[in-house]
């Protein structure tokens, strides 16, 4: 399946097969196949197309000094009213740290606890990479590519000889032989599982991916 990069390169290909001829038949009709990087008129028509293109420079980020940022979140939410509020916290702080300065205590007082993850129920775009989206057995067994991938993954059991089937008994049989001997046995089931890979990109990435697994919850 051809990928986007590869799409568009051959897209690129194809368009400069007719833009090609049209710039070399251009340069022909006026006998200039190459600029002198030292001619005046196109230094002169390269600085004016460079002002007029220039992108304007970014604004610096502005900054805040953490007095200044205490100053704002107090005032926000009504932490402290007025500057003699402030020392009190401040001197009450600085009275509880061992060793007097109170720094600690006085950015736990006057800045809550910010968390640097994201708040519950909350998905970036980056957070959707790799998505593997469930498929229904019902429904995998109706999309020929999804069959293929649950075959696949039976083959490669099968050839690692994941169990002998040369010794396959009936379970009601083997309950008996349990029964009489009084050997304690233990029977299992296999579940077959199936997911659509990279579901959040195009479908021309897609992939389904079968998965072969025992139901230890069952034994």
């Amino acid at each position: 399946m051809e990928s986007d990069v590869e799409k568009n390169k051959r897209e690129t290909i194809e368009k400069w097969k007719i833009e090609g001829p049209r710039r070399d038949a251009a340069r022909n009709k006026r006998a200039l196949l190459e600029i002198d990087p030292e001619d005046e008129e196109f230094k002169r028509h390269a600085q004016e197309l460079k002002a007029k293109l220039e992108v304007n420079k970014a604004p610096a980020m502005p900054l805040l000094t953490a007095e200044e940022a205490q100053t704002i979140f107090i005032n926000q939410n009504q932490v402290v009213r007025n500057s003699s509020e402030l020392d009190s916290i401040n001197g009450s702080a600085a009275a509880s740290t061992p060793d007097g300065t109170g720094q600690s205590n006085k950015c736990k007082s006057l800045r809550p606890h910010q968390d640097h993850f994201a708040s519950k129920g909350f998905v970036s775009e980056d957070w959707h990479d790799f998505v593997h989206t469930p498929v229904p057995i019902p429904k995998a067994f109706k999309i020929p590519d999804s069959q293929k991938a649950l075959q696949t993954a039976w083959q490669q059991l099968e050839l690692k000889v994941a169990w002998d089937v040369t010794k396959v008994r009936p379970r009601a049989e083997v309950v008996a032989d349990s029964v009489r001997t009084g050997r304690e046995v233990h029977s299992g089931e296999l579940m077959d599982l199936c997911h659509l890979k990279d579901s959040q990109m195009s479908q021309a990435f897609w992939k389904y991916k079968g998965r072969i697994v025992f139901r230890r919850l069952i034994v």
